[in-house]
């Protein structure tokens, strides 16, 4: 910023030198100078607050976020560990259906064949 007043100055300097013709700086030349400079600065630091609070609410809202993302991964966390509960209490009974199926049919069919052998004979 300095680097940018510095040559903004030099270049003023130069200009109103060359301009005038004259070899030597009016002290009202130097003082118009000085107060664009001034004002410059002036300009160039509010712009600098402006956007520090850019960047102060811009880090808030992440702030803000980071939050509300760690308490949405809370909850995916929750909603997993109780789907993959689900999933195995719906393959136990799944298991214990399949087993009870079995048995029924094995013991309809042998009852059945049975009943034929005892026709037959």
């Amino acid at each position: 910023m300095k680097k940018k007043l510095v040559i903004i100055l030099f270049t003023i300097v130069v200009t109103s030198a060359f301009s005038q013709k004259r070899k030597r700086l009016n002290i009202n030349t130097i003082k118009h100078t000085t107060d664009s400079i001034v004002q410059e600065n002036k300009k160039i630091r509010e712009e600098f607050h402006a956007i520090s609070k850019k960047i102060n609410e811009i880090s808030k809202n992440n702030f803000d976020l980071n939050k509300f993302n760690n308490s949405l991964e809370k909850d995916l966390l929750y909603f997993k560990s109780k789907e993959d509960f689900y999933k195995t209490a719906l393959s136990e009974q799944t298991k214990f259906y399949i087993l009870t199926v079995t048995i029924l049919l094995f013991l309809i069919g042998f009852i059945s064949w049975k009943g034929i052998m005892f026709e037959i004979k």
